[in-house]
C-alpha cells in the first residue's frame, strides 16, 4: 500500500486573493513561483515570510571589467562677478623734469631715426633749445 502526501497549493495571485490561514507546519506551495510558506496556525496568508534555508556565505568578487571610454567635455560655464579687489596705495610722484627731458630720453633714438646726443637740450627759464646739430642715422 502507498501513501500518497500533497500539500496546499495555488499561483501566487490566487494564494493573495485567499488569504488563507495554515495550519502549524502546514506548507502552501506557489506554483508559479516555486516559493512556499509554513503556516503558524495564527498568521494569514499575506503575512507570512516566505520560508527559506539559511544564507550562504558571500562568494568572492569577480574581477573588475575595464573601464568605458572618456566622455565628451561639456561647455564651458559663464564667466563670474568680478571680486572685490583691494587697491594698493599710490605710489611717491617723481621728480620733475624740463619739458624736452620728460619728452624723452636724453640718448633716446625715435622712430624716424634721428639721434638726440646726451646733452644736445638746454633749458632755460623762459626757452628750450638744441645747441648741437642733430645728426640722422
Amino acid at each position: 500500500m502507498s501513501v500518497q502526501v500533497q500539500f496546499r497549493r495555488g499561483t501566487a495571485a490566487q494564494w493573495a486573493a485567499a488569504n488563507s490561514l495554515l495550519a502549524q507546519g502546514e506548507l502552501g506551495l506557489e506554483l508559479d513561483t516555486g516559493k512556499f510558506k509554513l503556516g503558524d496556525g495564527v498568521t494569514l496568508w499575506n503575512s507570512l515570510s516566505y520560508a527559506s534555508g539559511p544564507t550562504g556565505a558571500t562568494g568572492p568578487t569577480g574581477p573588475a571589467g575595464t573601464s568605458g571610454a572618456t566622455g565628451a567635455t561639456g561647455p564651458a560655464g559663464a564667466t563670474g562677478a568680478t571680486g572685490a579687489g583691494i587697491q594698493g596705495p599710490t605710489g611717491p610722484t617723481g621728480p620733475s623734469g624740463s619739458a624736452v627731458a620728460n619728452a624723452m630720453a636724453a640718448d633716446a633714438k625715435l622712430g624716424l631715426g634721428i639721434y638726440f646726443p646726451k646733452g644736445s637740450f638746454v633749458t632755460t627759464t623762459t626757452t628750450t633749445r638744441v645747441v648741437s646739430p642733430i645728426s640722422l642715422i
